[in-house]
């Protein structure tokens, strides 16, 4: 009996031991992969992930001033009904205009030269019609008068759009006058995203060059990313030094797929309509501490 009891005591301990040494590589596999989720940016628990403003010293100037920014300018609609209540949000895409028209005064003020604001997606066609055509609106609203600070600043305007053509006719007057009326301003360069959808972008430009195999311009075997990159509606464009979400969204939402493999991502908490100027010198304080490798 007594032999049996030290061999059950014995088969205790080990089984102890194992169950200590199984917790320990569960343990240390666990902490491997959130040092992975958190440097592919994806330790989505974590509050770091959104820039803290109040951690930057805004009396200083940022060491580094970026050439091209992109913004998507999210939570329009959700500043607008908490603000304003039950029927807000269209005052929250107005109020969404106007940041634009900061941003883009502080981006001259700082020397920043391009500007990339992603204003209407493909996929937005898909909201209510209602505020699909209230939208609608408020772009022959704004084209005015971004028309009239263009040509005061010397700003250039190139309307980037995979499917123009699903605007009204009135709409895609707006934006073509828009363009053609700036087109030899040099001081600064605004890329307005409209009706705009990364996948979509790559499809034209791949159509394009598909077109030109089959007449015999191109040889299939030449085709690399540059042709590719040739064939986008951002021929000629430098790619955005970083790309700045608000509203605390994680996500590129089919932006500019191509064009940002290598730009930062800086997320914000705050609403677009809330940045404020400070918030955007954060931003590019933020900027200016990046490490920028591009894979090397």
């Amino acid at each position: 009996m007594d032999q049996i009891l030290e061999l059950i005591a014995a088969s205790s301990r080990s089984t102890f031991w194992l169950l200590v040494l199984v917790v320990v590589l569960a343990a240390f596999a666990l902490a491997s992969w959130l040092r992975v989720w958190q440097r592919l940016g994806l330790w989505m628990l974590s509050p770091s992930k959104c820039l803290d403003m109040a951690s930057v010293d805004l009396g200083l100037p940022p060491k580094v001033i970026p050439g091209h920014i992109a913004v998507i300018m999210d939570g329009n609609r959700r500043y607008g009904r908490e603000t304003f209540g039950v029927g807000g949000a269209i005052r929250g895409h107005r109020a969404g205009g106007e940041t634009l028209s900061h941003c883009i005064r502080w981006c001259m003020d700082y020397g920043i030269q391009s500007l990339t604001a992603y204003a209407f997606s493909t996929e937005n066609w898909n909201r209510d019609p209602s505020e699909v055509d209230t939208l609608m609106r408020i772009f022959a609203e704004f084209c005015p008068k971004i028309k009239r600070t263009c040509l005061q600043d010397d700003i250039r305007v190139k309307v980037l759009s995979s499917d123009f053509k699903r605007f009204p006719q009135h709409i895609q007057k707006l934006f073509t006058e828009l363009e053609e009326v700036t087109k030899e301003h040099k001081k600064f360069n605004l890329y307005l995203c409209v009706s705009y959808g990364g996948r979509g972008e790559i499809a034209l430009a791949a159509k394009q060059i598909a077109k030109k195999a089959v007449r015999g311009e191109i040889k299939v075997e030449n085709i690399n990313e540059v042709t590719l990159g040739q064939h986008l509606l951002t021929k000629g464009v430098p790619d955005p030094d970083f790309v700045l979400r608000t509203s605390g969204e994680y996500r590129l939402s089919n932006f500019l797929l191509w064009q940002v493999a290598y730009s930062e991502m800086i997320f914000v908490d705050k609403h677009w309509p809330q940045l404020d100027r400070n918030d955007f010198l954060a931003v590019l304080h933020e900027f200016s501490r990046r490490k920028r490798r591009f894979g090397k």
